[in-house]
């Protein structure tokens, strides 16, 4: 297979980086039109709905534009390399970049799973600062190397995208969850017919904060040398907390004394872009960490208010819109000090309550987490198999994810003969190796299909019928 090289600059028919209406125009927000922020950007391929909506007026007005379908929609401010695909013309904000491919040299959806593998070069081409930024100068000046042939690159996304769909229902049923455990929390306290009669003060007057702190202004290292370090970007938009891309920093032990995260400390990002400034998030992992100049550590008096709680309050829609607009705007930066936090009312309903929150809350993230390890096997191999399209001479194991792989292929796909192979090998074990019955029951369903056109027979075998490839 003969590979080729160009700049993103030369792939590109276009660059254009999105754009952020005035908040303060409410005409030109909850419409119809897709408005991809990075919130929006969860590692599904397609976004189908976005967290914020634009009207036509805001076009009218050119406050923002309509990316053409088939552009691939990066994230290129904060979280750098976070990609998505668009069916359908869609607006964007400032801290995205669309770029449309040249089809005639690389296929759209190949370009989206190239950004997709290479989020880590996209990261480090960006200029380091508070906020990381991949200009669009830096931006086209990345070198993509691919299949030459047209034909190569239609299988290999064709193979992709069925990988691709199992991870998407994978964070489809994530986000199911995640929207069932706002929609309880809002039931539980914001719409309880009692809510009116709890006290609605600030965390300052509520006494609830025992200590508030500032982190580490250290700077931290990739050698893992030294503690590790949460940073903001280990705050998710929804108040998880996710360590993937962790980094280090040297200190002395009073030092890693006075920083080190508590299970049940809330952490708060003080510091980051408009929309993200604020996230919330209740340390749950352990000792061993400390934190970044960027956070805040909260610790509660749980006697008066619970930290998951206090959470899903600021994650909540009504909690982030606050937080918006108490934030200090400074350039592209918002910042929420300490003080102005402590300043903000919440509301404190009774303990009873918040510990049936806390019960639901732990017992919907329980659910979450299994869906996420299965979530994160697919994506490694995944990432094994986004390789093979890019780099030569890579070998996948498909019998490592054969059970997700098996329900998205044709069946012309699963009749190549190393498929086969390993569709029979699975079917023939005496105990099965599928995870659940449904599963299975897709596979057999496959199984009789082969059978009847004759692509595959049954024989006897020490008393055992077993499968076999028609000969």
């Amino acid at each position: 297979m003969e590979f080729i090289e160009y700049t993103i600059k030369d792939l590109a028919l276009t660059i254009r980086t999105g754009k952020t209406p005035p908040s303060e125009k409410a005409e030109y927000f909850n419409d119809e039109i897709n408005w991809i922020t990075p919130t929006d950007l969860d590692g599904r391929k397609v976004i189908e709905s976005t967290t914020r909506k634009l009207s036509n007026i805001a076009i009218t007005d050119k406050h923002v534009f309509l990316h053409q379908k088939e552009t691939v929609i990066i994230g290129t401010k904060g979280d750098i390399g976070k990609v998505a695909y668009i069916e359908k013309p869609a607006a964007s904000n400032d801290q995205t970049t669309g770029v449309l491919v040249d089809r005639n040299k690389i296929l759209p959806e190949l370009f989206y799973y190239w950004i997709k593998l290479n989020k880590n070069v996209l990261s480090n081409k960006a200029n380091k600062s508070v906020i990381s930024i991949l200009n669009n100068k830096l931006l086209r000046k990345i070198n993509v190397k691919f299949p030459k042939e047209l034909k190569d690159q239609q299988n290999f996304v064709s193979y992709l995208n069925n990988i691709q769909r199992t991870i998407d229902l994978r964070i489809e049923s994530i986000s199911i969850i995640e929207k069932i455990k706002q929609a309880a929390f809002l039931e539980l306290f914001l719409e309880n017919v009692d809510s009116k009669k709890w006290k609605y003060v600030s965390l300052r007057e509520s006494e609830a904060v025992i200590s508030s702190m500032y982190g580490l202004a250290t700077k931290s290292n990739i050698d893992k040398n030294g503690y590790s370090m949460v940073r903001m970007n280990n705050l998710t938009y929804i108040g998880n907390i996710d360590l993937t891309e962790l980094k280090n920093v040297e200190i002395s032990e009073e030092d890693f004394q006075r920083y080190e995260i508590k299970n049940r400390n809330i952490l708060f990002n003080r510091t980051n872009s408009p929309d993200l400034v604020g996230k919330t998030a209740v340390w749950n992992n352990g000792p061993g960490y400390v934190f970044a100049g960027y956070l805040i550590r909260l610790e509660l008096d749980e006697s008066i208010l619970r930290p998951y709680f206090f959470n899903s309050y600021f994650n909540s829609e009504f909690g982030k819109k606050v937080l918006k607009n108490k934030a200090r705007l400074s350039g592209n930066l918002a910042n929420i000090s300490a003080t102005t936090l402590l300043k903000q009312k919440i509301l404190i309903p009774p303990g009873d309550l918040q510990i049936k929150h806390e019960q639901l809350y732990i017992q919907l993230e329980s659910l979450k987490d299994c869906l996420h390890l299965s979530l994160n096997y697919l994506e490694t191999i995944f990432r094994s198999t986004l390789q093979s399209a890019f780099i030569e001479n890579v070998q996948i194991d498909e019998n490592l994810f054969f059970e997700d792989l098996v329900a998205n292929l044709s069946l012309n796909e699963i009749k190549e003969k190393k498929r086969l192979n390993i569709l029979i090998d699975w079917m023939n074990k005496n105990q099965s190796r599928f995870t659940s019955f449904e599963k299975y029951d897709e596979a057999y369903k496959i199984v009789l299909k082969l059978l009847e056109e004759n692509s595959l027979e049954q024989t006897l075998v020490d008393k055992n019928i077993v499968l076999k490839i028609k000969r």
